[in-house]
């Protein structure tokens, strides 16, 4: 698929952002949680304000990608836009120079990904463990197959948002005929 690749551990792609935010400096911050992330989509659906929480949060930065290590099988990851906190329960990934910041976000939806991210520890509420994740390695090819793999599936991204949001008129038409047909 791509003329050439080259074998990379994943902590040679991606390291966790260490710096943390303490609720109680009263300074504001946008807060994402895990409930915030749709499932599977990527889309940040919501937030909060870190100022109401208690517990110390993660400092997120635009171009960093956020993975919900919590139930890692949920498949809860964001691509940071503008600079806000995470749960404890999410990493902040800051991509290294071996890879666009783009794809890391698409690398971690991959089944190959998932397969390590999901050997977890705990059973009632299992974790991805950064140690296993870290050693396992991926063929990353050069920064333009890199961006070429990005526009194909950012193009994609755009064609389900497009047919989720025409699936969701058509549910509201439904019902809006509903209403009127059965009086």
């Amino acid at each position: 698929m791509f003329s050439t690749a080259d074998f990379y551990a994943f902590s040679e792609l991606a390291v966790r952002r260490s710096e943390k935010y303490d609720p109680k400096c009263n300074a504001h911050a946008v807060c994402i949680e895990l409930e915030h992330i749709e499932q599977e989509t990527g889309r940040i659906i919501g937030s909060t304000c870190a100022d109401y929480q208690n517990s110390i949060k993660t400092v997120c930065k635009p171009g960093d990608v956020m993975f919900g290590k919590l139930r890692p099988y949920l498949r809860k990851y964001a691509f940071v836009q503008k600079e806000c906190v995470c749960s404890s329960e999410m990493w902040s990934l800051i991509p290294t120079d071996i890879v666009i910041p783009k794809y890391l976000f698409y690398l971690i939806q991959s089944e190959a990904f998932m397969k390590v991210a999901n050997v977890s520890s705990g059973t009632k509420m299992p974790r991805a463990e950064w140690s296993t994740i870290a050693k396992s390695g991926y063929l990353i090819p050069s920064k333009d197959d890199q961006q070429a793999t990005v526009d194909i599936l950012e193009t994609t991204d755009r064609i389900i948002v497009s047919h989720v949001a025409s699936y969701d008129r058509l549910i509201e038409y439904k019902k809006g005929l509903l209403q009127r047909l059965f009086i």
